[in-house]
């Protein structure tokens, strides 16, 4: 049994506050019945620390760093949660939404209310000192005193500490604690945030290198070009205390280069990285900020404009370093336009692309870039990152299988394979897994397979995420799935269907729902601590421990390559693969005899 959720190291990774790391500190002298979660990511709710011991109960720990009792009032007066206030909510939610049959339980019998403690510590303050501020300054605590233990600087004492799990509790059986201990400890995502990342002697090239100023880096997916842009990127930022900007085609890939900046950005804050868009948005806010006005037509011609920003050039604050990923999926107008304006004389310019994830067919990265100089970086792509670092196993074979079925005649998808850097964590499940469904409409089973799959494979569901091509396909999964699990959060790049109902008939729904999935989009994030669903386009650049893969009966699309978008989504996983077909013929045959061979 381990003590901690997290090693040393992580828990330093993830920079705890000086009064968490004090409390942590003491908690390790500790004997091994306590188990001990720092900052445990339960369906979007992170409280502080979390304490279980097995057969007598569990507690909530809520850490304040209040240094004097005016930043107490301060955070009162602006309307922030009392300390008591948002402890009592860590604590309702498990019984309410995060531990599965608790709720039912406490209805059944009062007496299981008992079995989660609330805490309070305050840091720099004395027990006396820290009651005498929540019953002056705290509603909440004031209102039941007695449902809180308190905990000062003067109190951390094992004799004073194991008073509040004294007691052993019939009502807090073996089962109980299995589900306490499932719903706690991390998810696979929650690790790997937690610790440094680690580059190979190809990616501490590409990362050291400075000259050229302007590079064009390319490598498949999973191997490593997010990471290796996002210490470019930090590398660039403390070269020159400059601007930077980081720029991307899908909306959503912003939080994820974010994630990736903060685990390699040592003591840089994220508002050293305010630039980090889509080039659309970018576009609208730099058009905005020199007061110029974006004509409304359905061909976005404005963001095609070389000129568009001449008559204010002389105004434009330009950045000092630029990066873009996914430039196979920008327009040749985009990159002039970024050069043009806003990159600094002599700055440094380098782009990321992948082009087997060429869904829209614009920029052929693996043309001669002498004869199609596209990117305005004249060379060839010689900068190739050969290493895989993401799918392991039967996804990487199904990959390869892929390319080697349906891009036959195709030079950019016929390259030499990517050399598999990394095995699958021990005990950790790889597989492959194909399912076709005769009849169109089957979201009803695939929601109710969610929580059966997870179980069986003893997997979070905040490892998962589930990926289709159309949104109207993992829009009615989503809410299947919210509807059989009550209290249970989940995280889309599209609205839910009880908004596009309620929407129904609007007058300005189209434009409602744009800015909804817009919204969503921005703010779709790596690890949520619930199960993810987006389509498969805006999940493009993005990668999950385990994808539900879900193929429509017609994948083909107007401008665009379904070889090339399924690929893209086989490309997602990292350890598990499910593909659902619904009434897909297309593919059928490769995914059975694929499987079959397994």
């Amino acid at each position: 049994m381990e003590k901690f959720n997290y090693t040393k190291e992580e828990i330093l990774a993830l920079k705890p506050e000086d009064g968490e790391l004090a409390l942590l500190t003491f908690l390790k002298e500790l004997d091994n019945s306590y188990e001990i979660y720092f900052q445990p990511n339960l369906n979007m709710d992170r409280p502080d620390i979390v304490v279980v011991r097995k057969g007598y109960g569990v507690i909530v720990i809520e850490v304040k760093n209040f240094t004097s009792i005016n930043s107490f009032v301060y955070n009162q007066d602006n309307h922030k949660e009392s300390p008591a206030g948002q402890v009592k909510r860590y604590k309702n939610n498990l019984y309410d939404f995060h531990i599965n049959g608790l709720a039912e339980k406490k209805v059944n019998d009062s007496r299981y209310f008992g079995i989660v403690k609330c805490s309070l510590y305050l840091h720099g303050q004395t027990k006396e000192e820290a009651i005498a501020i929540l019953l002056q300054y705290d509603e909440e605590y004031k209102k039941s005193p007695g449902r809180y233990t308190i905990i000062g600087n003067d109190s951390l004492y094992i004799n004073e500490f194991q008073k509040i799990l004294c007691k052993k509790s019939s009502l807090f059986s073996d089962e109980l604690y299995k589900e306490f201990k499932e719903a706690l400890k991390p998810s696979i995502t929650d690790k790997e945030q937690a610790n440094k990342p680690l580059y190979s002697n190809t990616q501490k090239n590409l990362i050291n290198r400075l000259e050229p100023k302007q590079q064009k880096i390319k490598g498949q997916a999973g191997s490593g070009k997010t990471l290796v842009l996002a210490q470019r990127a930090v590398n660039a930022h403390k070269r020159t205390g400059g601007n930077i900007l980081v720029l991307t085609f899908n909306i959503t890939l912003k939080n994820y280069i974010l994630d990736k900046i903060s685990a390699v950005k040592g003591d840089l804050s994220r508002k050293n990285f305010p630039g980090i868009l889509n080039y659309h948005l970018f576009f609208n806010i730099e058009a905005n900020n020199y007061g110029l006005k974006i004509s409304k037509s359905d061909d976005f011609e404005d963001y095609d404009d070389i000129d568009y920003f001449e008559s204010v050039k002389n105004k434009i604050n330009k950045y000092d370093a630029i990066f873009i990923d996914e430039i196979q999926d920008y327009k040749t107008e985009w990159i002039k336009i970024i050069k043009k304006y806003f990159l600094a004389d002599n700055g440094e310019f380098v782009i990321f692309g992948d082009g087997k994830q060429n869904i829209y067919e614009r920029i052929d990265i693996d043309a001669d870039s002498d004869i199609s100089p596209s990117t305005t970086i004249p060379g060839r792509w010689n900068e190739q990152l050969k290493e895989n670092y993401r799918s392991f196993g039967e996804i990487n074979e199904l990959s390869i299988e892929f390319r080697n079925t349906f891009f036959a005649d195709s030079k950019t998808m016929q390259v030499q394979e990517l050399k598999l850097q990394e095995k699958p964590q021990k005990n950790r499940p790889v597989f492959v897994k194909y399912y076709n469904f005769d009849l169109e409409k089957q979201t009803s089973n695939i929601a109710s397979f969610i929580p059966k799959f997870c179980r069986e494979k003893n997997i979070q569901e905040k490892d998962l995420c589930i990926i289709s091509s159309k949104i109207e396909t993992v829009r009615e999964i989503d809410f299947l799935y919210r509807e059989n699990n009550i209290g249970k959060n989940s995280l889309t790049t599209f609205e839910e269907l009880e908004t596009y109902n309620n929407l129904k008939h609007d007058k300005d729904r189209e434009l409602k729902l744009k800015k909804i999935q817009r919204s969503k989009k921005y703010n779709f994030q790596m690890n949520p601590g619930c199960l993810k669903l987006s389509t498969i386009h805006s999940f493009k650049g993005w990668e999950s421990p385990y994808i539900f893969l879900i193929l429509n009966k017609n994948e083909e699309k107007k401008n665009e390559n379904s070889n090339m978008l399924i690929y893209t989504a086989i490309t997602r996983a990292r350890y598990g693969l499910y593909i659902f077909s619904l009434a897909n013929e297309k593919y059928d045959k490769f995914f059975i005899d694929f499987t079959n061979k397994q």
